[in-house]
């Protein structure tokens, strides 16, 4: 049900810059929301999602009053931010009336479009909660059926691995997610926020995917790796615990690669080490232990 992440900031080159740094993708330049005073670059997330730079459009002199709180906001972002998302729901029309049997306030259906560089028109509608709980919750969006879906053409290589909020009353929220019936994992924290993580693959040999995450909590790029015991042996003023694009920054300059060793810890644990040795050592001993368990079963005896 998820179409898009929003990733909010004051000037779009800025914004375009920050994500390249942390993914390796550059985000190609979309087009410019008539009315709306912003601007947006694009770049996908797989089939049918993707991540939206949205920035203040500087050309636009006159804004509709329903888009001024956003650019005013867009507009005091001294960084990126992670700023809301957008939900599929199928038929907005349907939908919207689901709402309000749910007596759940909303705007919208709104129409919406934006030409494309190569002079396409992309149109849809959107509708918008009017509670969206700090911005946890999405707004819905409709494509036009004669309109190329976003994700199709943007630059690739980047996943959506994670996507999810932390908030001070998960009951609350994921009672109101079930009614809307959006998928939104939920984790406590003490502010709303949301959580977005993006891999690169760099390598992938055999079954290990060697990655470089891009994340953004809320308002802050705060997921961290936990380096391993190697990263300890690295002259650096980082103590063990650092921002992915530094790990990533740090295995380039040294000519090896960043390989995850613990992706289930909190944070992940990854080594800064050469891939083919770390094979090598992983296969040797796998066989170390094979032939051990062999030479420790009893030998039968007639």
């Amino acid at each position: 049900m998820l179409d898009h992440v929003l990733l909010g900031c004051d000037d779009l080159n800025r914004g375009i810059d920050f994500v390249e740094q942390r993914t390796g993708v550059r985000a190609s330049f979309g087009g410019v929301h008539p009315g709306r005073g912003t601007r947006n670059a694009l770049l996908s997330l797989g089939e049918r999602r993707y991540l939206e730079i949205i920035s203040p459009d500087p050309k636009q002199d006159r804004i509709e009053p329903f888009a001024q709180k956003q650019v005013a906001h867009l507009k005091q972002l001294s960084s990126p931010h992670l700023i809301g998302w957008a939900a599929h729901p199928g038929d907005l029309e349907k939908f919207s009336s689901r709402l309000r049997d749910a007596s759940i306030a909303f705007d919208g259906p709104r129409p919406g479009s934006r030409q494309r560089p190569d002079g396409k028109l992309l149109q849809w509608k959107t509708l918008n909660l009017k509670d969206d709980k700090d911005g946890l919750l999405p707004f819905f969006i409709e494509w036009s059926s004669d309109s190329l879906h976003p994700s199709a053409d943007a630059p690739k290589g980047c996943r959506l691995t994670h996507f999810g909020g932390l908030t001070p009353s998960t009951d609350e929220l994921r009672k109101i997610t079930n009614l809307l019936q959006i998928d939104l994992p939920l984790s406590p924290g003490y502010k709303p926020a949301l959580r977005a993580t993006a891999a690169l693959a760099l390598l992938m040999r055999l079954f290990i995917l060697l990655v470089k995450e891009f994340a953004v909590v809320g308002d802050l790029a705060n997921r961290r790796i936990c380096g391993g015991r190697n990263f300890h042996q690295i002259e650096s003023p980082f103590a063990g615990v650092m921002q992915p694009y530094e790990a990533v920054r740090m295995a380039r300059e040294r000519g090896l690669d960043l390989v995850e060793i613990s992706p289930t810890a909190d944070p992940p644990v990854c080594k800064i080490t050469d891939y083919g040795k770390f094979l090598y050592q992983q296969n040797k001993q796998a066989h170390q232990q094979r032939k051990s368990s062999r030479g420790s079963q009893p030998v039968a005896r007639s």
